[in-house]
């Protein structure tokens, strides 16, 4: 049987295999058809929290390790879909993160980050200044997140 949509989102995460997820879709596809998937990406959630270490002049070199980290995978996945098909179109779906608590953006850098809780810990005082006043100048933090899925036809 054939089938002209296939999502597959949030799904690489949970398999021990995703290629053969990948191959399987490719097999199953019909000719005009497409998969949707999403797998491995740079979060834009690292850039966020890198803009703002570069605006409180804190270092931010393990987000720059991250982002080089994820990069590298994003691309392995990119170049796996491309051996099955052969338009692979990068899809980005916006959507805002609200913000009005310091502590709830420095909770989210911990759950990021936790191998930096030390690092952490050492700068909060600083972060939470940081994300204190921009809220008390803007009312909120808005964080626009991209979420990145692809869109693969045969």
């Amino acid at each position: 049987k054939e089938y002209s949509l296939i999502v597959a989102h949030y799904l690489q995460y949970q398999l021990k295999n995703p290629e053969a997820m990948i191959l399987n879709a490719s097999k199953v596809l019909a000719k005009d058809g497409v998969f949707s998937v999403n797998g491995d990406a740079v979060s834009t959630w690292n850039y966020f929290f890198k803009d703002s270490f570069d605006e409180m002049s804190v270092k931010s070199t393990f987000i720059d390790e991250r982002i080089r980290n994820q990069k590298v995978k994003q691309d392995v996945f990119e170049s796996m879909l491309g051996k099955y098909f052969s338009t692979v179109e990068s899809v980005l779906l916006p959507n805002n993160w609200h913000y009005s608590d310091a502590k709830e953006l420095v909770q989210r850098l911990r759950d990021m980050y936790p191998e930096q809780e030390k690092y952490i810990d050492a700068n909060e005082d600083t972060i939470v200044k940081y994300f204190t006043k921009k809220i008390e100048k803007e009312g909120e933090i808005v964080v626009r997140i991209e979420s990145l899925f692809w869109h693969c036809k045969l």
